[in-house]
C-alpha cells in the first residue's frame, strides 16, 4: 500500500476517503477497522492470543516484578522489556494477527521494539506517547495493549479520549519557559496542560473494559492514562509493545530542539531480529552530525554518491607526481570513482585525498590528512562513519599544511584535516570511514575509504 499524499499514515490523512477509495480489495471486516482507527484513535480486535499463551506469559514474567521498587525498570507493577528474557513476551509482541492489523493501519512493516508487562494498573495521568517517542516523518508509532486476564473496572483500566490524536502534537517547544529539566516539565507541568486542554476541548474519557485476549490498538497522538486501582487486591495482567514502522527516523521529542534542528535519536533494537533497525526518511539515507548533548542534527546527502564503489585509475597527473606526497598518492587504495545519482560536479580524479594518520582505540579514534580540489579552497570538510545500520557526519578541523602546498601548488592554504571522535556517541557497529568535501554553491563530492572502525563489545 501507499503512503498517503500528506507524508503521514494514510489512516491519520485529511484524504483518508480517498485513500480508502483507492483500496476496493479490503474487505468489510478491513474497512471497519481502519474507519474506526481513522474516526477514533484506537481500534480494538478480539481474540488476540490464546489463553494458553497468556498463562504462559504470565508464568514466565511473574518473577522478574520487584515488590520493592515503585518505579524502575522492573519494579512492583511494570517491567520493561521481558521479551530479552521471555520468549513468550516476545511471541505476542510478534504475533501475525497483530503485526498484519499494523501493517494494514499503517501502509509499512512495523517494527516491535518495546514491550511492557504489568502486574497490576500503571495509574499514569493524561499524556500522549508522541512527547515520548516519535518519528519522521510524524506519527509512524503505536501502541497494542493486550488484556492476559479480564479487566475490571476496579483493577485501574486503561483510559483514552477517542478523537485527541487529532489535536496537533504538543512538544517542549510550544510552552513558555518550559525550564532546563526536561523529566519535571513531563511529570509536574505537562500533565495539567493535557488535563485542561481535554476540558477545553471538550474530549470524553472512556474506560476499556476488555476480555482476556483481546487488544486495543492506539495512536501514538491518542491521549491516554491508567485509571486508579479501586481494589488493591485486583491484579491487571497485560501487556503494552510499541511499534515504529520502518522507514523513518525515531527520536524523544522531550529531549529534543526541533527548532534549532537537534533531535535527540533514539537506536532501536528490532525484536524480529534482536540487531538495530536500519533507519532512513521515507527510504532517503541520511548522516548524524553532533549537535547538543545527546542531540544530532539530521543531513541528507541524496546527491552523493551510494556507498557501493568501482575502482579507478589515478588520472596521468597524478600518476606523474614524484615526491613522497606524490608516491603515497598514486599508490593510494583510498581513490575510487563512486557510482553517482546524479552526474558529478568534477571528475572523480580531481579530488585529492589522503589519510596522513589513523589512532583507533576502544573509546575514540584520531584521523587526520589532506584533501583537496584543485584551486578550490573548500567550505568545508566532514568525516563520515556508515555500518549497516547507521551513518554519521562529524567537523573536521582545517590546517595548513605547507608540504602539500610545495607538492601541488594549485592546493588551497588549507588543505589539512584532522578529527577527534569520541565512539561512546556511537551505536555499536563495524563502520567505514568517508570525507565529504563541500564548496560553496556546488555540490559536495563525497569519497568512502578503505578504512574501518568498530565501535562496542560485541563486534
Amino acid at each position: 500500500m501507499s503512503d498517503a499524499p500528506t507524508n503521514s499514515p494514510w489512516v491519520e490523512s485529511p484524504f483518508f476517503r480517498q485513500e480508502l477509495a483507492r483500496r476496493p480489495a479490503l474487505t468489510a471486516t478491513e474497512i471497519e477497522l481502519v474507519t474506526h482507527y481513522h474516526t477514533n484513535g484506537y481500534a480494538t480486535l478480539k481474540d488476540v492470543i490464546s489463553d494458553e499463551l497468556a498463562e504462559r506469559i504470565k508464568r514466565e514474567v511473574h518473577g522478574l516484578f520487584r515488590p520493592d521498587v515503585q518505579e524502575g525498570w522492573a519494579s512492583y507493577y511494570r517491567v520493561h522489556d521481558a521479551w530479552r528474557t521471555s520468549p513468550a513476551v516476545k511471541e505476542l509482541a510478534l504475533a501475525d494477527n497483530v503485526t498484519s492489523a499494523l501493517r494494514l493501519l499503517y501502509g509499512r512493516n512495523p517494527v516491535p521494539f518495546q514491550t511492557l508487562n504489568f502486574l497490576y494498573g500503571s495509574q499514569q495521568v493524561n499524556h500522549s506517547d508522541a512527547i515520548l517517542f516519535n518519528s519522521l516523518p510524524a506519527r509512524y508509532m503505536c501502541g497494542v495493549w493486550v488484556a492476559l486476564e479480564d479487566v475490571d473496572l476496579e483493577s485501574g483500566p486503561l483510559f483514552y479520549y477517542p478523537t485527541s490524536h487529532k489535536l496537533k502534537e504538543y512538544y517542549v517547544q510550544d510552552f513558555k519557559d518550559p525550564g532546563e529539566n526536561r523529566d519535571d516539565f513531563f511529570n509536574q507541568r505537562y500533565p495539567g496542560f493535557i488535563s485542561e486542554l481535554m476540558a477545553s476541548e471538550g474530549f470524553q474519557r472512556e474506560q476499556l473494559r476488555i476480555k482476556k485476549g483481546s487488544a486495543l490498538i492506539w495512536s501514538s497522538n491518542l491521549v491516554h492514562g491508567g485509571m486508579p486501582r479501586l481494589n488493591k487486591a485486583l491484579t491487571r495482567w497485560t501487556q503494552v509493545t510499541h511499534y515504529f514502522f520502518e522507514d523513518c527516523i525515531y527520536y524523544v521529542p522531550l529531549y529534543s530542539n526541533a527548532i534549532a534542528g537537534e533531535f535527540c535519536l533514539r537506536d532501536v533494537t528490532d525484536l524480529r531480529t534482536g540487531g538495530l533497525v536500519t533507519q532512513t526518511y521515507n527510504g532517503r539515507k541520511f548522516l548524524k552530525a553532533p549537535a547538543a548533548h545527546e542531540r544530532w542534527r539530521i543531513q541528507f546527502l541524496e546527491e552523493l554518491a551510494s556507498p557501493e564503489l568501482a575502482s579507478a585509475q589515478p588520472s596521468k597527473e597524478q600518476s606523474g607526481l614524484t615526491g613522497r606526497l606524490g608516491s603515497l598518492l598514486s599508490s593510494s587504495s583510498l581513490f575510487a570513482r563512486p557510482k553517482r545519482r546524479a552526474a558529478p560536479r568534477r571528475e572523480a580524479s580531481e579530488l585529492f585525498f589522503h589519510i596522513d594518520g589513523f589512532e583507533d582505540s576502544a573509546a575514540s579514534v584520531s584521523i587526520f590528512g589532506w584533501a583537496f580540489l584543485p584551486d578550490d579552497p573548500g567550505d568545508s570538510m566532514q568525516l563520515t562513519f556508515e555500518s549497516d545500520s547507521n551513518s554519521y557526519l562529524v567537523d573536521c578541523a582545517k590546517m595548513k599544511r605547507p608540504d602539500v602546498n610545495v607538492a601541488f601548488p594549485n592546493s588551497p592554504p588549507e588543505p589539512g584535516f584532522q578529527a577527534f571522535v569520541d565512539k561512546r556517541s556511537f551505536a555499536a557497529g563495524v563502520y567505514r570511514v568517508g570525507l565529504l568535501l563541500q564548496s560553496q554553491g556546488q555540490g559536495p563530492l563525497f569519497r568512502l575509504t578503505d578504512r574501518r572502525v568498530r565501535v562496542g563489545p560485541s563486534v
